[in-house]
């Protein structure tokens, strides 16, 4: 939208654009490895360091 109304430019809201999506692949990643550290039977849910 700030590039359809003139804010920013297009190269550098397509950089920006760019640069959140590897940014939210690498976090969807980050999640996922969490979510497989974390025992679902304790109800504390505290995750436990992986070696």
């Amino acid at each position: 939208m700030a590039i359809e109304i003139g804010v920013v430019d297009k190269v550098t809201g397509f950089n920006l654009i760019n640069e959140s999506r590897e940014m939210s692949t690498m976090l969807a990643a980050l999640i996922k490895v969490r979510k497989g550290c974390v025992k679902k039977d304790t109800g504390n849910y505290n995750a436990e360091p992986r070696t």
